[in-house]
């Protein structure tokens, strides 16, 4: 049923995007939970995105101050964004930041978040950087999403307090040094991301579950693919990102 599931997904356009969940999730999470929302999501994917849905979006990143605009197609005159290409908005530092910032906006900003931040899915148009993105969309568990953002919050807030209380309402307090291996070493102003050490991380965690006789929180599948496709992207750049003044510039100066 799965192996179907995943299947349609691809048909429906969603190319790779349920590639980015580790088969080892599976084996840490409720399996009628987990296919419920693989259902959920392959339903949305084969809509196109609701234009009502792509102005609250629009609005949503307006009101963000993120420079890109979202779409539910490509124009013909779009072309896919590369490190090389000289646009003002975007050029690869600042192109790293708006899409680390379009990550950030969306844990803290949105009870509903679009999981595609594929590079495929960005493009600059006349010189304006455009993001349209596959219409696989996720309605958070207001549980899991609190506690993540307690965890981003204590970790690059420095309380450690804060940290330990969002793993603990997920049950993953035995898992605090895995995930302090996630967010790296150093102050986080020289990351270089790739989606193999991505992946590692993660398969890691769900591994620690596995043998702790842990059952994760299904939004897992929701945020493992929202994390895969922002390490996707961000791989294809050469330089390290400063992801602490990203996360402060759009959580905390927001605040």
């Amino acid at each position: 049923m799965l192996k179907i599931l995943l299947e349609t997904v691809r048909k429906a356009g969603g190319a790779d995007l349920l590639d980015f969940i580790s088969p080892s999730f599976f084996d840490v999470v409720s399996v009628g939970q987990s296919m419920a929302l693989i259902g959920r999501l392959v339903n949305r994917a084969l809509q196109p995105i609701p234009p009502q849905k792509i102005q609250t979006l629009q609005d949503f990143l307006d009101t963000q101050k993120l420079p890109l605009s979202i779409q539910a197609s490509k124009s013909k005159n779009a072309t896919p964004w590369n490190p090389s290409y000289d646009l003002t908005l975007a050029a690869p530092l600042d192109y790293g930041s708006v899409i680390l910032k379009l990550y950030f906006s969306q844990i803290f900003g949105l009870s509903e978040c679009v999981l595609d931040l594929r590079h495929q899915a960005f493009s600059h148009d006349n010189g304006h950087l455009v993001w349209t993105p596959q219409a696989l969309f996720h309605q958070w568990d207001e549980l899991f999403i609190n506690a993540m953002r307690e965890i981003y919050q204590g970790f690059y807030g420095g309380d450690m307090g804060l940290f330990r209380k969002g793993l603990a309402q997920l049950n993953l307090s035995t898992a605090e040094d895995l995930f302090l291996a996630h967010f790296g070493e150093g102050d986080q102003s020289q990351v270089s991301f790739t989606l193999s050490g991505f992946r590692k991380s993660f398969h890691d965690i769900f591994v620690h579950c596995k043998n702790h006789k842990i059952k994760l929180h299904a939004d897992f599948l929701p945020l493992g693919i929202l994390l895969g496709t922002l390490y996707e992207n961000l791989s294809h750049l050469s330089h390290p990102l400063d992801v602490r003044k990203s996360f402060e510039d759009l959580v905390v100066n927001n605040r």
